[in-house]
């Protein structure tokens, strides 16, 4: 629909009638035909008012589509909380929180804590937290003494996780050395989201005549990933 116009009238030359002219029929009709005429479907963007606040009770169930949304015109606070699905999410729409870091070298590691690696801040949204890795640790020891390793993984300093081994080496002579893998600590856990510097400490339960080392190369790596 246009906006409409109206045709000067023979009587007073203007689009008004005017008492005391002649009002002929044709023009009263061309009046009211051009109004039906336009309002009969064809009502366009031009006689709506900018400010017309048309309810969305007034618009057709399922009439809007992506051709009527402007680019960049839906914004995230308009999305309802939980509604958008894997399938609606490109494969590489989100990046999962990862750092990875080598392990200490050359640690000599006895009853006093010391940190065997430190990974780089990560930002978390609140999904399952996959810490592990293959650090060489092995606990060195010339007597037939049982201590204990004990393994943290902390959360900004905060262990959320402690892991004891219990260690005897062999009755050797105290001159013969012997060695005993220690395990790398590996966690899966939902922390809340936030940001975070993930690291892993060692200690023996007592002071010993052995310790847990590192080697001075290939020590190994350790790594933290967020399933979200």
């Amino acid at each position: 629909m246009s906006i409409v116009t109206r045709a000067n009238k023979a009587g007073s030359g203007t689009p008004n009638y005017f008492p005391d002219t002649l009002i002929e029929s044709a023009e009263v009709n061309l009046d009211f035909n051009t109004l039906y005429d336009d309002y009969d479907g064809n009502i366009t963007g031009a006689n709506i008012a900018a400010n017309a606040n048309i309810p969305g009770s007034a618009l057709a169930v399922l009439s809007v589509t992506s051709l009527q949304l402007a680019a960049d015109s839906v914004i995230t606070t308009k999305i309802q909380d939980g509604a958008v699905t894997t399938d609606k999410l490109d494969q590489n729409a989100t990046t999962p929180a990862f750092a990875t870091a080598n392990a200490n070298p050359s640690l000599t590691i006895i009853e006093v804590e010391q940190t065997v690696v430190t990974l780089a801040a990560v930002t978390t949204r609140g999904g399952r937290v996959l810490l592990t890795g293959t650090i060489a640790m092995v606990y060195r020891q010339a007597r037939n003494v049982a201590v204990t390793a004990i393994l943290k993984i902390k959360q900004n300093g905060v262990a959320v996780a402690e892991f004891d081994y219990a260690l005897v080496t062999a009755d050797l002579a105290e001159t013969a050395l012997t060695t005993a893998p220690i395990p790398t600590p590996t966690l899966l856990f939902t922390p809340a989201a936030g940001t975070y510097v993930y690291t892993v400490t060692a200690q023996m339960s007592a002071a010993a005549s052995g310790a847990i080392v590192t080697p001075g190369t290939n020590q190994g790596n350790y790594s933290v990933v967020e399933f979200a």
